[in-house]
């Protein structure tokens, strides 16, 4: 039950105006910041790339991705209630494989990581550059480049207590 409101307060982070984070290159767009202009999601993904997005709140790292090339905000703007849980084949870089549980949202085309343990993977593999292969039962692999850390990133590694220690939530 639990992992089922981590994914739903996930999601309710993306209850933001539809403001697409149309890209022509796949870059980290700040995607929601507080009143005090804190970063505390970021997200990439265009028509060629998949999308991806770190979420920092209540002192929590949520990642999600797109299993099909495009703007993940876009994505998760619209509303569903069907979701299916999934333990997911991962490698990251030239490391061994894995399984994670994720959250898959079919009509979204999301995922959403049930462990910070998974979010905090896939953000060293966005820190270091690394390829994610992500293989879900009966689907074709998937690979995901992350997007190169710019402005927007190291603003959101700077303001989450989880990347920051130093950084008081």
């Amino acid at each position: 039950m639990s992992r089922l409101i981590a994914v739903t307060a996930a999601i309710a982070a993306f209850a933001l105006p539809a403001t697409a984070i149309a890209a022509d290159t796949n870059e980290w767009q700040s995607a929601k910041t507080l009143e005090n202009d804190d970063v505390v999601l970021i997200a990439s993904g265009t028509e060629q790339e998949h999308g991806v997005f770190f979420n920092c709140a209540d002192g929590n790292l949520t990642a999600g991705l797109t299993t099909v090339p495009g703007d993940i905000l876009e994505m998760m703007a619209q509303e569903t209630s069907r979701s299916k849980s999934h333990d997911i084949a991962m490698t990251i870089g030239d490391s061994e494989p894995f399984k994670a549980g994720w959250t898959y949202f079919p009509s979204l085309k999301v995922a959403i990581a049930h462990k910070e343990l998974t979010a905090k993977k896939l953000y060293n593999a966005a820190i270091k550059g690394e390829t994610v292969t992500w293989k879900m039962p009966a689907r074709p692999e998937i690979s995901v480049t992350m997007p190169e850390a710019n402005e927007a990133f190291k603003a959101f590694a700077n303001d989450c207590p989880v990347t920051n220690p130093n950084k008081q939530s």
